[in-house]
């Protein structure tokens, strides 16, 4: 059935909405990326975070491997910095597309950036980036400094 009643969308909605899209596109086995948006994140989240309206989440088979291993906070950096920064630049150019929300989403402090370790049944937080900081939750027993 068509309709002409037309209804009003947002740029927020429309951007979260791009978002879901691209990521639809680019996901698989060994590395998954997902957004989630405020009100549907946990209020713990919130409550370290709350400038941040948008929560973005890695999940890697190399965290996993990397945590089996006991490897250093320094060789996880490696690569959880290349994740944000890569993923911070999609971000840059998918919000190009929006006048309004461009000059209102400040990258460092809108978007937390949490890394993921699947252990089979969920999975636990390693670390946040979030305001030019990482925030480690995971304990010096799984990633010693």
């Amino acid at each position: 059935m068509v309709r002409k009643k037309q209804f009003r969308i947002t740029e927020w909605d429309w951007f979260k909405v791009q978002l879901r899209l691209r990521l639809l596109e680019g996901n698989g086995k060994w590395f998954t990326t997902r957004y989630v948006f405020r009100g549907a994140r946990s209020t713990a989240l919130e409550k370290h975070f709350p400038q941040a309206d948008i929560q973005c989440m890695f999940w890697c088979k190399t965290t996993d491997d990397l945590i089996r291993k006991k490897a250093a906070r320094s060789e996880h950096f490696e690569y959880y910095d290349t994740w944000v920064a890569s993923e911070k630049a999609r971000l840059r150019e998918t919000l190009r597309e929006f006048p309004t929300l461009k000059k209102q989403v400040d990258l460092r402090k809108s978007v937390v950036f949490t890394v993921l370790h699947g252990y089979g049944m969920g999975s636990a937080v390693v670390c946040h980036f979030h305001n030019d900081k990482v925030h480690w939750e995971m304990s010096t027993d799984s990633v010693p400094e």
